[in-house]
């Protein structure tokens, strides 16, 4: 397991929060992932620090509110990503706490329009430059090509799951290498772009991860990669190049301890591709990446 470790993307519910019809509970306790359950699951792997992401399932943020509440009051150091929402007043509110360091976009399903609200979306994001906040997207394809296209360029922008590459065409996976080609002109005349993983959404075998990292360190460098990140409680069905686990859930493949021993076998592979030191690519990826963007 990494010796040190940041999980800079998790989903954490709290009991109080109203939506509990969207807070998915951990298969193996088959308890609710507020921040009781993540202490005692984690015990002596406890990061030293933790990201709450906003849970695509959810109807507000809330819950992100809620658990870093929690996260304070059990003295583990946290920062949260509230949903990207102009039609909840909330919002602002919410990004003006220290605490909070950007907002999550979807784009999974299809495009957002945000020609609609236009003069919201600028106020949005001149409340992300003027608190030097970032944005994460998330998305599919030509959904995830046709949201980046209407962000701003000069704000950070951290792209979750690694883009969501299809692993079986590698890195010759066409949405992929154009959201290289894209992303390395935005990060060499605009604002600064981030890639994160952990990578078993692309593939639960590590291999099967390795040429879009490699691909990514080589374009971007190894600073902007960050793969210290749990994505518990392991929602959703099983995707990529998995064999053995197609039509399972994750939460049936994956649980913590799996998912450091896959960042190990991940960094391993990495490190011995790339000729790099493995300790050295464990403590950026997993520790010092994210301590620099989420200002731990």
């Amino acid at each position: 397991m990494p010796q040190q470790w940041i999980d800079a993307h998790v989903h954490l519910f709290a009991a109080r929060t109203t939506d509990k019809s969207a807070a998915p509970s951990l298969a193996a306790t088959g308890t609710l992932h507020d921040v009781v359950t993540y202490d005692k699951v984690l015990k002596n792997n406890l990061p030293e620090g933790v990201v709450n992401v906003d849970f695509s399932g959810a109807k507000t943020s809330e819950h992100v509110i809620d658990a870093l509440e929690d996260l304070k009051r059990s003295g583990i150091p946290a920062r949260g990503i509230v949903k990207a929402s102009v039609d909840q007043p909330e919002t602002l509110d919410w990004l003006s706490r220290p605490d909070i360091m950007g907002v999550r976009f979807y784009a999974k399903d299809s495009v957002p329009d945000l020609t609609t609200e236009r003069e919201k979306w600028h106020h949005l994001f001149n409340v992300l430059r003027h608190q030097g906040k970032h944005m994460l997207v998330y998305g599919l394809g030509d959904h995830l090509h046709g949201l980046i296209e209407q962000l701003p360029e000069d704000l950070p922008l951290l792209i979750d799951h690694l883009g969501m590459p299809h692993a079986e065409n590698g890195y010759n996976d066409p949405h992929f290498r154009r959201l290289c080609q894209k992303m390395k002109h935005r990060d060499r005349t605009a604002g600064p772009v981030y890639f994160k993983g952990p990578g078993y959404r692309t593939s639960t075998v590590p291999e099967k991860a390795l040429p879009f990292l490699q691909a990514i360190i080589g374009e971007f460098g190894e600073d902007r990669l960050l793969l210290g990140a749990s994505d518990a409680p392991f929602f959703g069905p099983v995707s990529g190049v998995s064999p053995g686990n197609s039509g399972k859930m994750f939460a049936e493949v994956m649980d913590y301890p799996r998912v450091l021993a896959y960042l190990d076998a991940l960094i391993a592979a990495l490190a011995e591709h790339t000729g790099l030191d493995a300790d050295d690519l464990s403590a950026k990826l997993c520790r010092n990446n994210a301590k620099q963007l989420y200002r731990f």
